[in-house]
């Protein structure tokens, strides 16, 4: 039988993987699985996991994940995946064998190639390398490969580099390893109004306090509103020390732009880190230096957005 389904199952090469942030080393591996599905003329696939395996294997790591289930899953879909799966990560699939994991993806696929990265591994123990995993394949009738890392700056692009250099506010590195700039998505709730009175109205961001924010500091970045297109605009991360803040935070000022924002939803793409926070010695001073943020965000942003992502 020939073409990309038999009955149900659609005949994929898959690859499988958290994938937290889709940074240039999945997309090197998502973008071998789905040329490889091309040449073969089967389906492109992508099974990956939610919860965080980290939340359920060690909820007290307390790792933050770099970006929501959505964006991961978007980021997978632009890079031509046409099939994506999502299996909820438990402890009875965590104590699957290899041999198991595998029957349970041969219920979903007629699986033809399976593509992973070069240190993978799953199941109990994570006993399930690759090359148990070819072993397996031999019987099962499917052939694995395996890709090696993407090094960036002379050291191997990963997941806990990006969150580093997040922490430190190093978004434009960050955003190098990513290979877009780094988004924070939540919704706009009610904060003190102080922004409103200084004269630059802010949104006050609500995220998933399981996700990876910047370290605090100022930021030039684009904001994106319910979908719409990119608007530039100027995010603060902090503690707000010049009002003896004791609570940290993520404000957002769009730049002209005056509309409620009150539960929306919003999300911010971090492009580059202005300055730290600081604490003022009057209100005056840093309604100044608020000013000179916003002009130093639009001259970083003048060019526009690197793309659109909705």
């Amino acid at each position: 039988m020939t073409g990309p389904r038999a009955g149900d199952r659609p005949r994929a090469v898959i690859t499988i993987g958290v994938f937290d942030g889709v940074h240039l080393g999945h997309q090197m591996l998502i973008r071998r699985v789905v040329e490889r599905a091309a040449e073969l003329g089967v389906e492109a696939g992508c099974v990956t996991f939610h919860p965080h395996p980290e939340d359920v294997l060690r909820p007290e790591s307390d790792i933050p994940h770099l970006g929501a289930l959505e964006d991961r899953l978007e980021a997978i879909r632009e890079l031509g995946i046409s099939l994506v799966e999502v299996i909820p990560f438990t402890w009875v699939l965590a104590r699957e064998t290899p041999g198991q994991f595998v029957d349970r993806l041969l219920t979903r696929f007629i699986l033809r190639e399976l593509w992973v990265g070069s240190d993978f591994a799953l199941g109990r123990g994570r006993s399930g390398t690759p090359d148990r995993l070819a072993r397996i394949g031999m019987v099962r009738g499917f052939r694995v490969f395996t890709v090696p890392p993407v090094e960036w700056g002379g050291e191997v692009v990963s997941s806990s580099r990006i969150r580093a250099l997040l922490a430190e506010g190093r978004v434009e590195e960050a955003a190098e390893l990513l290979g877009r700039p780094y988004r924070l998505r939540g919704r706009v709730v009610p904060g003190d109004g102080r922004g409103r009175h200084l004269g630059f109205a802010t949104a006050n961001l609500a995220v998933d306090e399981r996700l990876c924010v910047p370290g605090n500091g100022v930021y030039a970045v684009w904001a994106v509103l319910d979908g719409e297109q990119p608007r530039p605009a100027v995010a603060n991360v902090g503690l707000r020390p010049t009002f003896d803040g004791s609570t940290r935070s993520i404000e957002v000022h769009l730049l002209d732009f005056a509309d409620d924002l009150y539960g929306r939803l919003l999300a911010v793409d971090f492009v580059a880190r202005l300055r730290g926070e600081r604490r003022f010695g009057s209100v005056d001073a840093l309604v100044e230096q608020i000013r000179q943020d916003i002009a130093s965000a639009r001259l970083l942003l003048a060019a526009g957005p690197p793309h659109a992502r909705a």
